[in-house]
């Protein structure tokens, strides 16, 4: 029946629109607070539906926030501009029309499509049927809804629908991951396993409930004592003059720089004279002659001056006679010709202004003073200091790798960071009784230090922490797990910068380069100790700027002993066949309790925060693996298979609790929207080794299925898991500082996702 039929395909657009909505809605309050505005792109079939769509966008209470702020764009260039409304309140429409549009509508609907973006604008949704056929640059689409066919008949690509949404709202390399969100597709899902994936961009299709909140907002916390938790950073100007100076070369240097060349022949002494005879301008009349001596440099003292100035304009170094002039005389003398001469002999100046002498003491004197240039670096105060506490909300990436930490010692809520060396370092400095403060220098008015590269080119480069100490001095912090070629640089730039902030504002600011290794082995509970143990490695990466090899794996365990720390935890064969990202766990999970437990006093409750995903998720995949293909697949079927039939002896709280599984179940097994998915999987591993009575559906499945898991170890494993999260980690019921607890832990922890993954895969193997 084509009505049905019609009746079916609205009721599906209208279910993708709201899913759609309700992602956008999740993307909108994730960016509210730091001032972006996300927008929504429902790309229509047809004008016709773009027009019932955009008008239910715009009047439906089911999408209050789009009432009024849903954009209908109809770029087929036909038709005309018209505004709805007055005052402030109103807006501009596209409204098709077999009259072609305008050159004056053309002009306003591309400025209006350009302002999306802008506060200006208030739409947050847009909807077109062949928006992609025009120049259109908006970043901030967040969430695409595809409702019409991406076919080659209608010559629209899958990845220019995709690139609506793959242009950013934040500047690359601003540490801030966004999600682009497409409600599914068919197209989509093809050009997501077949073509993107072909060329390295790493793209998951996953079920649109389970997409993460990968993204946090990041403000000072008004609930916090804010007054003492303020750190100013000093305003100095963002450029400054570098002053290269001649330091360190010695006259052994410029005998080596000259073992390459062969010693000059001496000349002979000679005279070069002209006549000369001065004449009246009127009669022409000789008045005087004499004989005048033109040599091009008339003795060894001006010509020791002479070099200098020239070797000083090639090198762009000043003020270097006190260096260069006493290596010149003793090279000149003693050096350059095949015997020793004095600088005053006749034979030495006539060859003063020769080729070869020249171009022998520029070959030899450069390189010299280019190795031993130090720069200078002076800055100035551009403003008064600005406090931490103006800085605006900003977005920061929450994820497994690189997760928002939770911190008391510091005046925002949260605490973005990078890596696991800096979840390690954010808990060390939140529990060091000499800091009064410390901030991660993030967002977009952090810290930005200016700096040389190692090609000698302008950078920028901004430090990972900013402590106050309780003694009133300051501390710039980079944590590093590897030195690159620029490191030295930097560490030089930041160097610099804290002097001139300490001329400017009259408190100590000082840098500190912290690497891994010397992280680890640190035993000490203040950042006095953090300072004067990271102290060598800030001089070693201070000679990566002159040094000409350059220093790699500064203070870092080598491969080898990474590998033994990981066989201390689980068996290397076993390892090597988790997935990447459990790996990853593992590995990230041995590295923080490498880090806490050599400080005393630590709390060792984070080491286990990059495990916790990854056990959901494998509990998750267990459960799918195991009752997945037991669902019936007729919707009446289905809803019956999830009904708890009560039995004789039943009480109240026990058929409830079965109910609230069932249900649980139901939204992992068919919505694939896990809640607690370990606890689920204790409730189903200890249901099928109680020997229930026969309630049909689900729970029969579920005592069926699992009942060989539960005679095993995972079912103990998982409830140490479980009372451990909730006692240390979930709760905080006791505070954990005994490393040889959390070493058991660990192993524990580690074994029961093998168990789980390992039992997965057989499952997966195995089918029905």
């Amino acid at each position: 029946d084509p009505g049905q039929h019609r009746t079916l395909l609205s009721t599906n657009l209208r279910y993708r629109t709201l899913v759609g909505y309700r992602k956008w809605l999740d993307s909108f309050r994730e960016w509210e607070m730091s001032g972006r505005k996300p927008l929504l792109f429902v790309m229509a079939e047809d004008t016709e539906a773009a027009d019932q769509i955009a008008h239910r966008l715009n009047s439906d209470p089911l999408f209050a926030e789009l009432n009024g702020r849903t954009l209908n764009l109809h770029t087929n260039l036909k038709g005309r501009l018209v505004k709805r409304g007055r005052g402030l309140g109103a807006l501009e429409e596209f409204v098709e029309s077999e009259k072609s549009i305008s050159d004056e509508d053309l002009r306003a609907l591309r400025k209006l499509s350009r302002d999306l973006d802008s506060d200006i604008s208030s739409y947050r949704a847009i909807c077109s049927v062949l928006m992609l056929r025009e120049g259109w640059d908006v970043k901030n689409v967040t969430t695409i809804v595809p409702l019409r066919p991406l076919s080659a008949k209608s010559r629209i690509l899958p990845e220019q629908t995709l690139g609506r949404g793959l242009r950013r709202m934040t500047p690359p390399g601003d540490g801030v991951g966004e999600i682009l969100t497409v409600v599914e597709h068919k197209a989509f899902s093809s050009l997501y396993s077949e073509e993107l994936s072909q060329e390295g961009l790493p793209l998951t299709v996953v079920d649109v409930n389970k997409i993460p909140r990968m993204t946090v907002t990041v403000f000072p916390d008004p609930a916090r004592d804010l007054e003492n938790l303020d750190i100013e950073i000093p305003q100095l100007t963002a450029g400054y003059r570098i002053e290269p100076v001649l330091e360190g070369l010695v006259f052994e240097d410029v005998i080596k720089g000259f073992a390459r060349y062969l010693p000059l022949p001496l000349g002979h002494a000679r005279q070069s004279e002209i006549d000369y005879e001065g004449r009246t301008l009127i009669t022409d009349e000789i008045v005087e002659r004499m004989k005048i001596k033109l040599p091009l440099l008339s003795d060894g003292v001006g010509a020791v001056s002479f070099f200098r100035e020239e070797l000083e304009r090639a090198t762009k170094v000043r003020n270097a006679h006190p260096i260069l002039a006493p290596l010149l005389r003793r090279f000149l003398e003693d050096v350059l010709f095949e015997e020793k001469v004095s600088l005053f002999d006749d034979r030495l100046v006539a060859r003063l202004g020769d080729a070869d002498v020249r171009e022998i003491i520029r070959a030899v004197f450069v390189p010299l003073i280019r190795s031993r240039i130090t720069y200078k670096q002076e800055r100035s105060r551009e403003a008064a200091p600005q406090s931490v506490l103006k800085w605006k909300p900003f977005q920061a990436t929450h994820s497994e790798s690189r997760p928002a930490e939770v911190a008391v010692r510091t005046p925002f809520n949260l605490v973005p960071c990078d890596r696991q060396f800096e979840v390690a370092m954010v808990h060390y400095l939140d529990r060091c009784e000499d800091v009064a403060a410390f901030a991660k220098n993030a967002g977009p008015q952090k810290l930005t230090i200016d700096c040389l590269n190692a090609e000698g080119r302008r950078a920028l480069y901004w430090p990972d922490f900013i402590v106050r100490k309780r003694d009133g001095g300051y501390l710039v912090i980079e944590t590093k797990g590897r030195a690159d070629r620029d490191a030295g640089p930097k560490a030089l730039g930041a160097v610099e910068w804290c002097k001139a902030a300490a001329a400017t504002t009259k408190k100590k600011w000082s840098y500190v380069y912290v690497e891994q290794g010397a992280f680890e082995r640190l035993t000490g509970s203040t950042v006095e100790e953090l300072v004067r143990a990271a102290s060598p490695g800030l001089i070693s990466v201070l000679e990566m700027v002159t040094s000409p090899q350059l220093q790699l794996d500064l203070g870092r365990a080598e491969a080898g002993e990474a590998g033994k720390r990981t066989e201390r935890f689980v068996d290397p064969l076993v390892y090597s066949r988790l997935p990447p990202r459990y790996q990853r766990a593992i590995d990230d999970a041995i590295a923080l309790f490498a880090f806490q437990c050599s400080k005393s006093g630590a709390s060792l409750s984070p080491i286990f925060q990059p495990l916790l995903g990854p056990l959901d998720n494998a509990a998750e995949g267990l459960m799918a693996a195991r009752l997945g293909n037991v669902l019936p697949v007729e919707p009446r079927t289905l809803d019956r298979f999830f009904v708890v039939q009560p039995v004789s002896g039943d009480k109240g709280s026990r058929f409830e609790f079965l109910l609230d599984k069932s249900k649980m179940l139901r939204k992992l097994l068919v919505h694939r929207a896990p809640l607690m998915p370990t606890g689920l999987l204790i409730f189903c591993l200890e249901y099928a080794r109680g020997g229930q009575q026969q309630r049909g559906g689900i729970l029969d499945a579920v005592g069926g299925r699992f009942r060989e898991l539960s005679n095993g170890a995972m079912l103990g494993l998982l409830q140490q898991v479980y009372e451990f999260r909730n006692t240390y980690i979930a709760h905080q019921k006791q505070e954990l500082t005994v490393p040889s607890d959390a070493e058991a832990a660990l192993v524990t922890w580690i074994r029961a996702l093998v168990e789980m993954h390992e039992a997965a895969a057989v499952s997966a193997a195995s089918g029905p």
